[in-house]
């Protein structure tokens, strides 16, 4: 602030003399765009907390529960909510985050590139801070890169940016230590850090304005139990003949319906046999005494990980034809 006082100073003593009103306009504008400069570092910090939340997120296997679309005045975006999910199996629905995107620059010219962005190293399959404009890695002074993401005991690192003599400085520890770089502070870098999301069925995916890198993330979708017997979906009873085996064919889908675990049961009255054929399919093979037990049921249930089960309960009735249903 000491040169802005002294530039006061300066325009007060010019002011006095013809030229006054031109100054006074063009500190006006100064003013104007150091203040622009000054809400755009708030804004980017914000920005790289949000991109390290988001890949932080998809490090650690969170899900998108909700995807709201959000536009004000001049921006547009989507407000994400996740789930996450502890070890002990606790449910965390409290996290959000508002994305913004859209920049295509003003009057004609492109808007510069975001200074940071997240890339993903192939080799080793983790999130690494990014320099656009230099296309490479942000290396610390001992070599090493500056993680995204922070997992195996492991913190990823949040940079925090400011201006210094119209270039852009970088703090790695918090603001406790600056690093100059080559990046010029303009008002027309770009303020987002997306440039589109495109949104389906069961992921979103994420485009960086930077780089045009790809984030993808899995929507959480319940796991859904679909029963079928020979094919044909079935209600709550199913018919089976005295000494019958009759095989349920079950498919599980959702969030984590590879990971998913069946359990077939019975009240006592029926025998279940479960054979999985692959990951989220198998078959329940349900076999009738010789005495059909009236009121007898079966029940399978899918947990799916992620602190949810879902339980189909299913009913026999008795069927006078000796023919047997298979696979």
């Amino acid at each position: 602030m000491k040169k802005y006082i002294v530039a006061g100073i300066m325009v007060a003593a010019l002011m006095t003399s013809g030229c006054g009103k031109f100054v006074r306009d063009e500190l006006i504008t100064m003013q104007n765009e150091i203040d622009i400069l000054y809400r755009q570092v708030k804004d980017m910090n914000e920005k790289l907390v949000d991109l390290q939340a988001l890949v932080q997120q998809m490090a650690s296997n969170g899900y998108i529960v909700d995807v709201n679309e959000y536009q004000d005045e001049v921006h547009g975006g989507y407000t994400l909510s996740f789930r996450t999910v502890s070890p002990d199996g606790t449910v965390d629905d409290s996290y959000s985050i508002t994305l913004l995107s859209g920049v295509d620059g003003k009057d004609g010219k492109d808007a510069e590139p975001f200074l940071l962005s997240a890339m993903r190293d192939e080799t080793d399959g983790r999130w690494y801070w990014y320099d656009v404009q230099a296309d490479d890695w942000m290396y610390a002074l001992d070599g090493s890169r500056f993680l995204v993401d922070g997992k195996d005991g492991e913190e990823g690192k949040t940079p925090q940016l400011d201006i210094k003599d119209g270039y852009w400085i970088i703090s790695w520890d918090g603001g406790e230590t600056w690093e100059e770089t080559e990046w010029k502070a303009k008002g027309d870098n770009a303020k987002e850090i997306f440039s589109d999301a495109k949104v389906f069925d069961d992921h979103i995916e994420l485009t960086l304005a930077a780089d045009s890198t790809v984030i993808s993330l899995q929507r959480f979708l319940p796991v859904e139990l679909a029963l079928t017997v020979g094919g044909s979906a079935i209600g709550d009873t199913v018919a089976i003949a005295p000494g019958d085996t009759v095989s349920i064919a079950y498919t599980v889908t959702g969030t984590g319906a590879d990971r998913a675990m069946v359990v077939a049961g019975t009240d006592g009255r029926f025998k279940t046999a479960l054979r999985r054929t692959s990951a989220t399919q198998g078959f329940v093979d349900v076999i009738c005494p010789a005495v059909f037990p009236e009121g007898g049921y079966i029940y399978i249930t899918v947990n799916d990980g992620n602190g949810r089960s879902t339980v189909r309960v299913i009913n026999f009735a008795k069927r006078e034809s000796e023919e047997g249903s298979g696979e």
